[in-house]
């Protein structure tokens, strides 16, 4: 008896103390509520340079310094696997898109106003922190 009560109480103590891991569609709707400014990285940072706004059809488009989306002639789609995002831009020859077109992050932080990627690839890592400014 005293080993099910403490079973049960250790059971209690973990699972009101354990973080809840949001889902991919918790995850998409976050992405989806905002335009995400970059707000910092560690190493210098050629993808996305001012921001980017994600679209319900999955795909990206990238803001200006007046968080204006800029068109492009190509698909920018991006996809939400657990807690990796990853983008692919259309631009690149299919020979080339996973080496120059793929780009791809752990979401180690995301809340209604902050959005904190680590580049996976291309290497070198790094981390990116973005801002909503919507």
């Amino acid at each position: 008896m005293k080993q099910l009560l403490a079973v049960s109480i250790l059971f209690g103590v973990i699972s009101c103390t354990s973080e809840t891991v949001p889902t991919e569609p918790q995850i998409e709707d976050q992405l989806l509520n905002g335009e995400w400014r970059v707000q910092a990285s560690e190493k210098p940072f050629e993808g996305f340079q001012k921001g980017m706004k994600f679209s319900k059809d999955r795909q990206i488009f990238f803001l200006d310094s007046q968080f204006k989306t800029i068109p492009t002639s190509n698909k920018i789609i991006y996809e939400v696997d657990g807690d990796t995002l990853k983008i692919v831009d259309y631009k690149y020859d299919s020979k080339f898109l996973y080496q120059r077109g793929t780009q791809i992050f752990t979401i180690k932080e995301l809340s209604d106003d902050t959005l904190k990627l680590e580049m996976i690839h291309p290497k070198p890592k790094n981390i990116i922190v973005l801002k909503n400014v919507k």
